[in-house]
Formats: C-alpha cells, structure tokens, sequence
C-alpha cells in the first residue's frame, strides 16, 4: 500500500511503501519498497491486480484520466489501467479518481513488475488500503 499523500512525475514508477500494515504481505520479500519492483522469484505464471486513488483534486477540474497507470515488465508497457474518463470537479469521485487493474502474466525467474503513473494528475491519495499493488503466483 501507500501510506501517505504522495507526488509522482509523470512516466516515473508508483512506489507503494508500505507492505507491513494489516492485510498486507510481502511473503520470500520479492516487492522491493525502494524502487517498486515485484522480481519474480521463479518461472510461472502471476496475477496482478493494482488500485491507485488520485487527489484530492482541490480546484483542478476536467483532466483526462484514461491510462492514468500502466504495468511495466522489465521497462516495457505490458498493460493500462482500466478506466477512461475526465475528473470533474464536484462530480466524479468527491474529489478523488479512482482507477484499477488486474492483469495475468506469464514471466520468467528475474523478470520484474512495476506500476508506472500515466497521469498528469500526479498526486496520488496516501491510503495503505486504497491505494496498493498486489501479486500472486499462480504456478
């Protein structure tokens, strides 16, 4: 999860700091909380699933949100975030946007999995259990 209100540049990665709060795991330690990283520890098959929440938006209205998160693997695009839409002020989410992802891939042992922000927007809401990136081998 991510555990307080933070700011991420456009096209940097999402770094979710916090994998020691109730209901969150960070079993074998493969999620590293300094650069954001899931290394896979072996072959097989994962499932990923991420939930990032944007704001508060304060007075900034109308901006686009489609792709406002990616899923990289090993530097390369391997997904978007499955919302499109615009944030309007005093509509859509009571000052918050929320976007998720879920998304199975097939990696190899070393093979690494960020969240990368594709938003403008760049202030993402700071809440361990609304904001979190979670993966799960599968076999």
């Amino acid at each position: 999860g991510l555990n307080s209100n933070t700011t991420f540049n456009t096209g940097s990665y999402i770094v979710f700091n916090d994998t020691g709060a109730t209901w969150h795991h960070n079993i074998g330690n493969h999620y590293d909380t300094s650069n954001g990283r899931f290394t896979a520890p072996v072959d097989g098959v994962y499932h990923f699933d991420a939930c990032v929440i944007y704001g508060p938006f304060g007075g900034t209205n109308n901006v686009f949100m489609g792709d406002a998160f990616l899923i990289y693997v090993n530097g390369g695009n391997a997904g978007y975030s499955g919302r499109r839409g615009y944030y309007i002020s005093g509509d859509s989410g009571n000052n918050y946007y929320t976007d998720h992802m879920s998304i199975t891939l097939k990696l190899n042992y070393t093979d690494y999995v960020q969240i990368r922000q594709g938003s403008s927007f760049t202030g993402i809401h700071g809440n361990t259990y609304y904001t979190w990136f979670a993966g799960t081998l599968l076999g």
